[in-house]
């Protein structure tokens, strides 16, 4: 089941339901810690972590529940991550535009929220989890903080206390500020760049490269042979793209 389920991230939407459903027939007793460990592994793309948790939520919803407050809380703190750099790398390095960063780094703090919030609604701690994460992108201030006050009512009270500060109205600064006492280490350009390169997400790994090939880093080309070898048909397409913008 494992395999089957780290490969769905290549599934349409239809496929990973089907696979859901199939995963439930055929669960047994043994399968529920192989999928918490899938939940619980950051290494795995977020995608697939929420199948194994949507699967579990179902077949074995204690499971899920009992180490929901440990998973939350190291995705919290990679949302800060992201939240923190995208605020500040730009400030580093003004000789260069890295907005696509910037707003990849953004993307991504989004994407973690919407996980966790996925994630709550696969554990039974959240309703229309779906609709909730939408709200919560909305640009409208106002259904943003009914949606919050909606988390407030449905959320485990010590799951909304540790998310509260990472999606309410508070300044950036604050945010930053709470990245900073609780730990976190600011990286500098060429830090977050390795980071990226290394991360679960198809998405930080693309980005990564394409402004390691705009800085012109000495591994960029190094890189980019090792991403072809894994015959992801993604970096293939990318790679072409790349090549061609780089020697046009």
């Amino acid at each position: 089941m494992r395999p089957l389920i780290l490969n769905a991230l290549h599934f349409r939407s239809s496929e990973q339901k089907y696979l859901e459903e199939v995963a439930l027939h055929s669960m047994g007793e043994h399968l529920a810690d192989p999928l918490l460990h899938i939940v619980q592994d950051t290494h795995n793309p977020d995608k697939c972590r929420l199948i194994a948790g949507k699967i579990l939520g179902k077949y074995a919803p204690k499971s899920l529940e009992s180490h929901l407050f440990s998973v939350i809380r190291r995705e919290i703190d990679r949302a800060y991550f992201y939240f923190y750099h995208g605020h500040t790398i730009q400030k580093q390095v003004p000789e260069h535009d890295l907005s696509i960063l910037r707003n990849a780094l953004l993307t991504g703090y989004q994407s973690i929220i919407d996980f966790i919030i996925q994630l709550l609604g696969s554990a039974g701690s959240l309703e229309e989890s779906e609709i909730l994460s939408q709200t919560l992108r909305s640009s409208n201030r106002k259904i943003r903080a009914q949606a919050i006050e909606s988390l407030e009512k449905t959320c485990p009270p010590r799951l909304f206390t540790l998310l509260e500060p990472l999606i309410d109205e508070r300044a950036p600064e604050e945010k930053l500020h709470h990245y900073l006492k609780s730990g976190g280490i600011p990286l500098n350009l060429t830090q977050l760049l390795d980071r990226l390169s290394s991360s679960a997400s198809r998405a930080d790994q693309i980005i990564s490269l394409a402004m390691k090939a705009q800085l012109k880093t000495p591994d960029w080309r190094s890189l980019l042979k090792t991403k072809l070898a894994g015959n992801e048909e993604i970096f293939h397409h990318f790679a072409t793209e790349l090549l061609e913008s780089h020697y046009a």
